[in-house]
């Protein structure tokens, strides 16, 4: 009888420091040496994202606050630019290999997009305007 009320105790305390653990990466945010990790494995080939904390979402997801997107080698704008960005993703999927994100939210956000007649999108030149500019605002 002591044997398996020992064993209880001791499978309860991987249970409270898992608890404790999200606690702490949804208040604290993740460690700079995680969030850099974590940056590296989600950006996109040819952007740069700047960002203050990365914290987790118990019910929402990654949350990234002051999120900044520029495209690389190019001045100017960020093509997007948030006060949070929300990643939904299934944990699930991280476990068979897969990036698990289902979704993005932006929230208090911009995101432009800068088009010019026959040619790809590309960020305007800071002396250079294109013909048409589309800001989305959310």
């Amino acid at each position: 009888m002591k044997l398996k009320h020992r064993f209880n105790r001791v499978g309860l305390i991987p249970v409270v420091l898992f608890l404790f653990a999200v606690l702490y990466l949804s208040l604290h945010g993740f460690p700079d040496a995680w969030s850099r990790k974590l940056l590296k494995k989600i950006q996109y080939p040819g952007t740069v994202v700047a960002l203050d904390k990365i914290k987790l979402g118990v019910f929402e997801g990654i949350i990234a606050t002051r999120v900044k997107c520029y495209r690389k080698g190019e001045l100017g704008q960020p093509f997007l630019e948030a006060e949070r960005v929300v990643l939904y993703f299934n944990p699930l999927d991280w476990l068979g290999g897969e990036t698990g994100f289902t979704g993005v939210q932006l929230k208090k956000g911009t995101f432009r997009l800068w088009l010019k007649r026959g040619e790809t999108a590309a960020a305007p030149k800071p002396d250079d305007r294109p013909p048409l500019q589309i800001q989305i605002s959310l």
